[in-house]
Protein backbone atom coordinates (compact mmCIF):
# COMPACT_ATOMS: atom_id res chain seq x y z
CA UNK A 1 0.00 0.00 0.00
CA UNK A 2 1.03 3.69 -0.21
CA UNK A 3 0.08 6.80 0.88
CA UNK A 4 -1.70 9.86 -1.06
CA UNK A 5 2.17 10.79 -2.22
CA UNK A 6 2.70 7.19 -4.07
CA UNK A 7 5.15 6.40 -0.93
CA UNK A 8 4.82 2.92 0.13
CA UNK A 9 3.48 2.45 4.03
CA UNK A 10 5.92 0.11 5.11
CA UNK A 11 3.93 0.17 8.47
CA UNK A 12 0.89 -1.86 6.87
CA UNK A 13 3.07 -5.29 5.79
CA UNK A 14 1.18 -8.20 6.93
CA UNK A 15 2.48 -9.31 9.55
CA UNK A 16 3.40 -12.57 8.93
CA UNK A 17 5.47 -11.19 6.42
CA UNK A 18 7.23 -9.10 8.97
CA UNK A 19 7.79 -12.27 11.23
CA UNK A 20 9.53 -14.03 8.32
CA UNK A 21 11.97 -11.16 7.60
CA UNK A 22 12.99 -11.16 11.16
CA UNK A 23 14.23 -14.46 10.83
CA UNK A 24 17.03 -13.17 8.05
CA UNK A 25 18.22 -10.96 10.51
CA UNK A 26 21.24 -10.60 12.27
CA UNK A 27 21.26 -8.92 15.93
CA UNK A 28 22.11 -5.60 15.25
CA UNK A 29 19.70 -5.28 12.60
CA UNK A 30 17.09 -6.77 14.87
CA UNK A 31 17.32 -4.54 16.99
CA UNK A 32 16.44 -1.53 14.55
CA UNK A 33 13.95 -3.78 12.52
CA UNK A 34 12.02 -3.43 16.37
CA UNK A 35 12.75 -0.07 16.32
CA UNK A 36 11.29 1.27 12.86
CA UNK A 37 7.53 1.86 13.91
CA UNK A 38 5.05 0.49 16.16
CA UNK A 39 3.43 -1.83 14.18
CA UNK A 40 6.60 -3.18 13.23
CA UNK A 41 7.58 -3.71 16.97
CA UNK A 42 4.01 -5.30 17.71
CA UNK A 43 4.44 -7.73 14.87
CA UNK A 44 8.02 -8.73 15.96
CA UNK A 45 6.59 -8.91 19.63
CA UNK A 46 4.21 -11.01 18.74
CA UNK A 47 5.34 -13.48 16.45
CA UNK A 48 9.76 -14.13 18.04
CA UNK A 49 9.74 -11.94 21.33
CA UNK A 50 11.32 -7.81 20.65
CA UNK A 51 14.75 -8.38 20.71
CA UNK A 52 15.73 -5.10 22.99
CA UNK A 53 19.26 -3.75 23.49
CA UNK A 54 18.37 -2.81 26.94
CA UNK A 55 18.64 -6.57 27.94
CA UNK A 56 20.71 -9.10 29.21
CA UNK A 57 21.74 -11.00 26.94
CA UNK A 58 23.38 -14.49 26.57
CA UNK A 59 26.32 -14.51 24.02
CA UNK A 60 27.31 -18.33 22.37
CA UNK A 61 29.66 -19.43 19.73
CA UNK A 62 27.84 -21.02 16.60
CA UNK A 63 27.99 -24.91 16.83
CA UNK A 64 31.21 -26.01 16.08
CA UNK A 65 30.95 -30.01 15.39
CA UNK A 66 35.03 -30.22 15.49
CA UNK A 67 35.10 -31.41 11.96
CA UNK A 68 35.87 -27.84 10.53
CA UNK A 69 39.40 -26.60 11.03
CA UNK A 70 39.80 -22.94 12.87
CA UNK A 71 37.41 -21.39 15.87
CA UNK A 72 34.14 -20.52 15.19
CA UNK A 73 33.47 -17.03 13.33
CA UNK A 74 30.20 -16.29 14.31
CA UNK A 75 27.52 -16.54 17.58
CA UNK A 76 24.10 -15.69 19.04
CA UNK A 77 22.53 -13.81 20.99
CA UNK A 78 19.87 -15.41 22.97
CA UNK A 79 17.29 -12.58 25.17
CA UNK A 80 16.74 -13.49 28.48
CA UNK A 81 13.85 -11.09 29.13
CA UNK A 82 10.57 -11.38 26.52
CA UNK A 83 8.41 -14.16 24.82
CA UNK A 84 9.87 -17.01 23.87
CA UNK A 85 13.54 -15.59 24.45
CA UNK A 86 14.23 -14.29 21.04
CA UNK A 87 17.26 -15.76 19.14
CA UNK A 88 19.61 -13.27 16.65
CA UNK A 89 22.93 -14.69 15.14
CA UNK A 90 25.46 -11.54 15.63
CA UNK A 91 26.52 -9.44 12.46
CA UNK A 92 29.90 -11.77 10.95
CA UNK A 93 33.15 -11.25 12.62
CA UNK A 94 35.24 -8.83 10.10
CA UNK A 95 36.89 -10.49 7.68
CA UNK A 96 35.38 -13.69 8.55
CA UNK A 97 37.96 -13.56 11.63
CA UNK A 98 37.81 -16.67 14.38
CA UNK A 99 37.22 -15.97 17.84
CA UNK A 100 37.17 -17.82 21.49
CA UNK A 101 35.49 -15.97 24.20
CA UNK A 102 37.71 -14.60 27.29
CA UNK A 103 35.00 -12.52 29.00
CA UNK A 104 32.74 -10.04 28.66
CA UNK A 105 32.45 -6.21 30.27
CA UNK A 106 30.24 -2.88 29.98
CA UNK A 107 28.21 -4.95 26.61
CA UNK A 108 31.48 -6.05 24.99
CA UNK A 109 32.92 -9.58 24.02
CA UNK A 110 37.11 -9.74 25.22
CA UNK A 111 37.78 -12.85 22.78
CA UNK A 112 40.98 -14.40 21.67
CA UNK A 113 41.83 -13.84 17.58
CA UNK A 114 42.91 -16.52 15.32
CA UNK A 115 46.27 -15.67 16.64
CA UNK A 116 45.71 -15.99 20.16
CA UNK A 117 45.67 -12.14 21.01
CA UNK A 118 42.89 -10.34 22.78
CA UNK A 119 39.89 -7.78 20.95
CA UNK A 120 37.16 -6.29 22.07
CA UNK A 121 34.48 -7.33 19.82
CA UNK A 122 30.65 -5.30 20.08
CA UNK A 123 28.54 -7.85 19.30
CA UNK A 124 26.19 -5.21 18.59
CA UNK A 125 26.81 -3.25 15.96
CA UNK A 126 28.34 -3.96 12.40
CA UNK A 127 32.09 -5.34 11.82
CA UNK A 128 34.15 -2.21 11.55
CA UNK A 129 37.21 -0.83 13.01
CA UNK A 130 35.67 1.42 15.75
CA UNK A 131 33.83 -2.10 16.86
CA UNK A 132 36.65 -4.11 16.77
CA UNK A 133 39.84 -2.93 18.92
CA UNK A 134 43.05 -4.87 19.33
CA UNK A 135 44.59 -5.34 22.53
CA UNK A 136 48.46 -6.31 23.38
CA UNK A 137 49.56 -9.05 21.65
CA UNK A 138 50.01 -12.84 23.34
CA UNK A 139 53.74 -12.42 22.22
CA UNK A 140 54.41 -9.58 24.88
CA UNK A 141 54.40 -11.84 27.59
CA UNK A 142 58.15 -13.12 28.42
CA UNK A 143 56.86 -16.60 29.22
CA UNK A 144 55.35 -17.21 25.56
CA UNK A 145 57.37 -18.47 22.53
CA UNK A 146 56.23 -18.10 19.09
CA UNK A 147 57.02 -20.83 16.66
CA UNK A 148 56.73 -20.01 12.95
CA UNK A 149 56.25 -22.14 9.17
CA UNK A 150 59.35 -23.27 7.21
CA UNK A 151 57.89 -21.36 4.38
CA UNK A 152 58.76 -18.22 3.52
CA UNK A 153 55.90 -16.50 4.72
CA UNK A 154 57.48 -17.39 8.07
CA UNK A 155 53.39 -16.94 10.07
CA UNK A 156 52.95 -17.74 13.99
CA UNK A 157 51.67 -21.20 13.89
CA UNK A 158 51.93 -22.07 17.58
CA UNK A 159 53.34 -20.95 21.07
CA UNK A 160 55.73 -22.66 23.62
CA UNK A 161 55.28 -22.15 27.28
CA UNK A 162 56.79 -23.76 30.15
CA UNK A 163 52.83 -24.78 31.44
CA UNK A 164 51.43 -26.08 28.22
CA UNK A 165 54.65 -27.05 26.01
CA UNK A 166 53.58 -26.41 22.15
CA UNK A 167 49.82 -25.29 20.84
CA UNK A 168 48.51 -24.26 17.78
CA UNK A 169 48.18 -20.74 17.50
CA UNK A 170 44.64 -20.52 17.39
CA UNK A 171 43.75 -22.48 20.66
CA UNK A 172 46.57 -21.40 22.44
CA UNK A 173 44.46 -18.49 24.11
CA UNK A 174 41.61 -20.75 25.22
CA UNK A 175 43.91 -22.10 27.70
CA UNK A 176 46.62 -18.79 28.64
CA UNK A 177 43.33 -16.85 29.32
CA UNK A 178 41.10 -17.69 32.03
CA UNK A 179 39.29 -13.88 32.37
CA UNK A 180 39.42 -10.69 31.26
CA UNK A 181 37.37 -7.57 31.83
CA UNK A 182 37.38 -3.61 31.43
CA UNK A 183 37.20 -1.18 34.34
CA UNK A 184 34.63 0.83 31.44
CA UNK A 185 33.29 0.75 28.12
CA UNK A 186 35.75 1.86 25.52
CA UNK A 187 34.84 5.29 24.77
CA UNK A 188 33.27 6.71 21.41
CA UNK A 189 36.24 9.19 20.90
CA UNK A 190 39.29 9.25 19.73
CA UNK A 191 41.05 6.17 18.33
CA UNK A 192 41.56 2.88 20.09
CA UNK A 193 39.00 2.85 21.90
CA UNK A 194 40.72 5.17 24.64
CA UNK A 195 39.77 5.51 28.40
CA UNK A 196 39.40 1.78 29.28
CA UNK A 197 42.08 -0.81 31.15
CA UNK A 198 41.80 -4.02 30.80
CA UNK A 199 42.61 -7.02 33.62
CA UNK A 200 42.98 -10.41 33.04
CA UNK A 201 43.75 -13.62 34.77
CA UNK A 202 46.13 -16.02 32.89
CA UNK A 203 48.81 -18.92 32.73
CA UNK A 204 46.62 -21.80 34.74
CA UNK A 205 44.66 -18.65 36.60
CA UNK A 206 48.34 -17.80 38.64
CA UNK A 207 49.02 -14.53 36.87
CA UNK A 208 47.37 -11.25 36.21
CA UNK A 209 48.36 -8.76 33.97
CA UNK A 210 46.91 -5.63 32.76
CA UNK A 211 47.18 -3.35 29.75
CA UNK A 212 45.16 0.59 29.64
CA UNK A 213 43.89 1.80 26.14
CA UNK A 214 46.45 2.35 23.33
CA UNK A 215 49.21 0.27 25.52
CA UNK A 216 51.56 -1.51 23.22
CA UNK A 217 52.35 -4.24 25.77
CA UNK A 218 51.07 -5.98 28.94
CA UNK A 219 52.12 -4.79 32.74
CA UNK A 220 52.59 -8.17 34.52
CA UNK A 221 51.27 -7.45 37.77
CA UNK A 222 51.60 -10.85 39.95
CA UNK A 223 52.95 -14.62 39.14
CA UNK A 224 52.13 -17.11 41.74
CA UNK A 225 54.49 -20.05 42.78
CA UNK A 226 53.26 -23.10 42.93
CA UNK A 227 52.62 -21.94 46.93
CA UNK A 228 50.05 -19.60 46.95
CA UNK A 229 49.21 -18.37 50.61
CA UNK A 230 49.61 -19.20 53.99
CA UNK A 231 46.26 -19.79 56.31
CA UNK A 232 45.74 -20.34 59.57
CA UNK A 233 43.95 -23.65 60.60
CA UNK A 234 42.50 -24.32 63.47
CA UNK A 235 42.64 -28.00 64.39
CA UNK A 236 40.89 -30.41 67.49
CA UNK A 237 42.86 -33.61 68.57
CA UNK A 238 42.41 -35.47 71.48
CA UNK A 239 40.71 -32.60 72.95
CA UNK A 240 43.76 -30.03 72.34
CA UNK A 241 43.07 -27.35 69.72
CA UNK A 242 46.26 -26.58 67.79
CA UNK A 243 47.05 -24.12 65.18
CA UNK A 244 48.60 -24.45 61.75
CA UNK A 245 50.31 -21.97 59.62
CA UNK A 246 49.80 -24.10 56.26
CA UNK A 247 50.90 -23.31 52.84
CA UNK A 248 48.21 -23.59 50.40
CA UNK A 249 48.62 -23.66 46.47
CA UNK A 250 46.39 -21.17 45.37
CA UNK A 251 44.42 -19.90 41.96
CA UNK A 252 43.37 -16.90 41.28
CA UNK A 253 39.09 -17.25 40.35
CA UNK A 254 37.61 -13.80 39.83
CA UNK A 255 38.74 -10.22 39.25
CA UNK A 256 36.17 -7.05 39.32
CA UNK A 257 36.44 -3.49 38.82
CA UNK A 258 34.68 -1.59 42.32
CA UNK A 259 35.27 2.31 43.17
CA UNK A 260 38.17 2.70 40.88
CA UNK A 261 40.58 -0.27 41.67
CA UNK A 262 40.36 -3.53 40.07
CA UNK A 263 39.93 -6.43 42.93
CA UNK A 264 40.53 -9.93 42.90
CA UNK A 265 39.75 -13.25 44.77
CA UNK A 266 41.80 -16.68 44.43
CA UNK A 267 40.12 -20.02 45.27
CA UNK A 268 40.62 -19.80 48.60
CA UNK A 269 39.41 -17.02 49.20
CA UNK A 270 42.05 -13.96 49.42
CA UNK A 271 40.94 -10.59 47.81
CA UNK A 272 43.38 -8.27 46.90
CA UNK A 273 43.35 -4.42 45.79
CA UNK A 274 45.62 -3.07 43.23
CA UNK A 275 45.95 0.03 42.49
CA UNK A 276 47.20 0.88 39.10
CA UNK A 277 48.85 4.47 39.41
CA UNK A 278 51.84 2.96 40.56
CA UNK A 279 53.50 -0.60 41.91
CA UNK A 280 51.23 -1.11 45.22
CA UNK A 281 49.06 -4.52 46.47
CA UNK A 282 46.71 -4.36 49.32
CA UNK A 283 45.71 -8.05 50.25
CA UNK A 284 42.90 -7.55 52.55
CA UNK A 285 43.24 -10.99 53.99
CA UNK A 286 41.21 -14.85 53.47
CA UNK A 287 38.02 -13.71 53.53
CA UNK A 288 35.75 -16.71 53.54
CA UNK A 289 38.08 -20.21 53.28
CA UNK A 290 37.01 -22.94 51.96
CA UNK A 291 37.77 -26.20 54.50
CA UNK A 292 39.28 -29.02 52.64
CA UNK A 293 35.94 -31.37 53.08
CA UNK A 294 34.16 -28.72 51.11
CA UNK A 295 33.60 -28.75 47.64
CA UNK A 296 33.84 -25.55 46.14
CA UNK A 297 31.74 -24.19 42.70
CA UNK A 298 32.55 -20.94 42.30
CA UNK A 299 33.91 -17.47 44.04
CA UNK A 300 33.14 -14.08 42.39
CA UNK A 301 33.48 -10.79 43.35
CA UNK A 302 30.54 -8.14 42.50
CA UNK A 303 30.56 -4.15 42.66
CA UNK A 304 27.04 -2.98 43.53
CA UNK A 305 25.09 0.19 42.73
CA UNK A 306 24.95 1.33 46.56
CA UNK A 307 28.51 0.90 46.52
CA UNK A 308 29.42 -2.49 48.38
CA UNK A 309 32.03 -5.21 47.07
CA UNK A 310 30.08 -8.65 47.31
CA UNK A 311 32.08 -11.97 47.87
CA UNK A 312 29.87 -14.66 46.20
CA UNK A 313 30.57 -17.87 46.70
CA UNK A 314 28.95 -21.22 45.56
CA UNK A 315 29.80 -24.76 47.75
CA UNK A 316 28.04 -28.12 47.23
CA UNK A 317 25.85 -28.51 50.07
CA UNK A 318 25.62 -31.41 52.46
CA UNK A 319 21.40 -30.48 53.97
CA UNK A 320 19.80 -31.49 50.92
CA UNK A 321 16.62 -31.13 52.98
CA UNK A 322 17.73 -27.46 52.67
CA UNK A 323 19.19 -27.13 49.51
CA UNK A 324 17.58 -29.72 46.63
CA UNK A 325 20.15 -28.70 43.90
CA UNK A 326 23.41 -29.57 46.17
CA UNK A 327 24.08 -25.97 45.86
CA UNK A 328 24.70 -23.77 49.00
CA UNK A 329 25.64 -20.04 47.53
CA UNK A 330 26.85 -17.15 50.50
CA UNK A 331 27.20 -13.71 50.27
CA UNK A 332 29.51 -11.49 52.29
CA UNK A 333 30.46 -8.23 51.83
CA UNK A 334 33.72 -6.86 51.70
CA UNK A 335 34.93 -3.88 53.60
CA UNK A 336 38.43 -3.04 52.25
CA UNK A 337 39.47 -0.62 54.66
CA UNK A 338 38.84 -2.39 57.28
CA UNK A 339 40.34 -5.79 55.84
CA UNK A 340 37.42 -7.71 56.67
CA UNK A 341 34.26 -9.29 55.34
CA UNK A 342 31.08 -9.59 56.85
CA UNK A 343 28.71 -12.22 56.15
CA UNK A 344 25.40 -11.09 55.41
CA UNK A 345 21.69 -12.81 55.11
CA UNK A 346 21.04 -14.81 52.19
CA UNK A 347 17.50 -13.43 51.29
CA UNK A 348 18.97 -9.46 51.76
CA UNK A 349 22.11 -9.62 50.50
CA UNK A 350 21.23 -8.70 47.00
CA UNK A 351 18.56 -5.85 48.21
CA UNK A 352 16.11 -6.77 45.54
CA UNK A 353 18.82 -6.92 42.91
CA UNK A 354 19.89 -9.27 40.41
CA UNK A 355 23.09 -10.90 39.65
CA UNK A 356 24.93 -12.09 36.55
CA UNK A 357 27.73 -13.98 37.17
CA UNK A 358 30.31 -16.50 34.93
CA UNK A 359 32.62 -15.47 32.51
CA UNK A 360 31.33 -11.99 32.21
CA UNK A 361 32.19 -9.19 34.45
CA UNK A 362 30.40 -9.68 37.75
CA UNK A 363 26.51 -7.41 37.04
CA UNK A 364 24.64 -6.30 39.72
CA UNK A 365 20.99 -4.86 38.26
CA UNK A 366 17.65 -3.97 39.34
CA UNK A 367 14.59 -5.62 38.17
CA UNK A 368 12.96 -1.72 37.52
CA UNK A 369 15.95 -1.33 34.63
CA UNK A 370 15.19 -4.81 33.54
CA UNK A 371 11.49 -5.72 34.12
CA UNK A 372 11.02 -9.41 33.80
CA UNK A 373 13.96 -10.02 35.68
CA UNK A 374 13.85 -12.18 39.07
CA UNK A 375 14.61 -10.13 42.67
CA UNK A 376 17.27 -11.97 45.03
CA UNK A 377 18.43 -14.04 42.11
CA UNK A 378 21.50 -14.98 40.65
CA UNK A 379 21.56 -15.59 37.34
CA UNK A 380 24.71 -17.78 36.79
CA UNK A 381 26.44 -19.51 33.67
CA UNK A 382 28.58 -22.48 35.82
CA UNK A 383 31.53 -23.25 34.03
CA UNK A 384 34.51 -24.68 36.20
CA UNK A 385 36.12 -21.64 38.00
CA UNK A 386 37.48 -23.24 41.40
CA UNK A 387 38.67 -26.51 42.54
CA UNK A 388 35.66 -28.35 40.97
CA UNK A 389 36.88 -29.58 37.40
CA UNK A 390 33.66 -31.19 36.33
CA UNK A 391 30.09 -29.55 38.09
CA UNK A 392 27.55 -31.04 35.59
CA UNK A 393 28.66 -34.74 37.36
CA UNK A 394 27.29 -33.16 40.44
CA UNK A 395 24.04 -31.20 38.89
CA UNK A 396 25.98 -28.25 38.71
CA UNK A 397 25.62 -26.77 34.53
CA UNK A 398 23.76 -24.60 32.16
CA UNK A 399 22.54 -21.62 32.73
CA UNK A 400 21.17 -21.59 36.34
CA UNK A 401 18.89 -19.16 38.60
CA UNK A 402 19.72 -19.17 42.32
CA UNK A 403 16.62 -17.81 44.30
CA UNK A 404 18.45 -16.64 47.17
CA UNK A 405 15.20 -16.76 49.31
CA UNK A 406 14.46 -20.42 48.69
CA UNK A 407 18.01 -21.78 48.18
CA UNK A 408 16.66 -23.25 44.97
CA UNK A 409 18.20 -23.34 41.49
CA UNK A 410 16.55 -23.63 37.87
CA UNK A 411 17.73 -23.46 34.36
CA UNK A 412 17.31 -19.93 33.15
CA UNK A 413 16.23 -21.63 29.40
CA UNK A 414 14.45 -24.31 28.54
CA UNK A 415 16.98 -27.67 28.08
CA UNK A 416 20.00 -24.96 28.82
CA UNK A 417 21.56 -28.24 30.86
CA UNK A 418 22.93 -29.94 28.07
CA UNK A 419 24.57 -26.96 26.87
CA UNK A 420 27.66 -27.75 29.21
CA UNK A 421 27.74 -31.37 29.14
CA UNK A 422 31.08 -31.74 27.61
CA UNK A 423 34.64 -30.41 28.98
CA UNK A 424 36.67 -28.19 28.52
CA UNK A 425 33.43 -25.22 28.95
CA UNK A 426 31.81 -23.59 25.93
CA UNK A 427 32.66 -19.73 26.24
CA UNK A 428 28.68 -18.54 27.35
CA UNK A 429 29.16 -15.49 28.67
CA UNK A 430 26.10 -13.12 29.88
CA UNK A 431 26.00 -9.60 27.91
CA UNK A 432 24.70 -6.30 29.15
CA UNK A 433 25.17 -3.36 27.03
CA UNK A 434 25.39 0.01 28.22
CA UNK A 435 22.49 2.31 27.88
CA UNK A 436 24.52 5.15 25.60
CA UNK A 437 26.05 1.55 23.84
CA UNK A 438 22.95 0.23 23.40
CA UNK A 439 21.11 3.26 22.15
CA UNK A 440 24.09 4.07 19.64
CA UNK A 441 24.33 0.83 18.38
CA UNK A 442 21.04 0.83 17.26
CA UNK A 443 20.56 3.84 15.44
CA UNK A 444 23.62 2.93 13.82
CA UNK A 445 22.00 -0.34 12.51
CA UNK A 446 18.72 1.56 11.61
CA UNK A 447 21.15 3.67 9.25
CA UNK A 448 22.57 0.61 7.91
CA UNK A 449 19.50 -1.76 7.86
CA UNK A 450 18.36 -2.63 4.47
CA UNK A 451 14.98 -4.15 3.79
CA UNK A 452 15.74 -4.91 -0.52
CA UNK A 453 13.17 -4.57 -2.92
Amino acid sequence: MADASGIPDWSSLPRDLLIAVLGWLDAPSALAYAGVCAAWRAAVAAGAGVPLARTPWLFTWEPDDGTVSGGPTGATLRCVLGPRSASFPTAPFPLGRSLRCCGASHGWILASDEQSNLVLYNPFAGPSAANFIPLPPVTDFKCVRSCYSSDDEGRIEAYVHEEYCGWDAESFGSDFYHKAVLSCAPSSTGTGGAGFTAAMIHCLRRSLSFAKAGDSEWRQACTMGRTGYKVLRHITEDGQQFTLNTDLDDKYSDITHHDGRFYTVTVHGVVESWDLSGSSVEVIGTLGYVADDVLLLSRHLVSTPWGDLLQVRATMARNLDKYSQRVMVQIGKIIPHRRRMVKLRPAKALRGHAVFLGLNHSSCVHPDEFPGLRRNCIYFTTPPFADCDHPWNLGWNGMKIYDMKNNTAEDVFESSTDIYAMYPRPPAVWVIPNRNQADKACCSSLMNLSLGD
